[in-house]
């Protein structure tokens, strides 16, 4: 029997309930992380943001994606340090169009 992953996703601060968060989601990282569901090889922080026209929309989904990467492992930096060894990170934007996915990750 496979264990079903749970979802806890973190607010950015355009989102009510920010200041919230490591309150109201430790429960799930942990008793995810004590379950055995975040396996040794870790889990991943996926942030995208889907993009519509080239030039500045575009522009602003790659940093819109970037800031709501950096805040969430900020936020798990703090409230969770044991569980940051096994995080990665990874930010694509998407066309909206071709609906492909471009990653950012250098």
């Amino acid at each position: 029997m496979t264990a079903t992953p749970r979802r806890a996703p973190v607010p950015t601060p355009l989102r009510p309930g920010c200041s919230t968060w490591p309150a109201t989601r430790r429960p799930v990282w942990c008793s995810s992380a004590w379950d055995g569901r975040i396996p040794d090889d870790g889990f991943l922080l996926f942030s995208s943001v889907p993009y519509e026209d080239i030039g500045v929309d575009r522009a602003r989904a790659v940093l819109k994606s970037h800031f709501m990467a950096r805040f969430a492992a900020a936020v798990l930096r703090e409230s969770h340090p044991d569980l940051v060894a096994r995080m990665t990170v990874r930010q694509t934007v998407l066309n909206w169009h071709s609906r492909a996915v471009e990653a950012l990750d250098r």
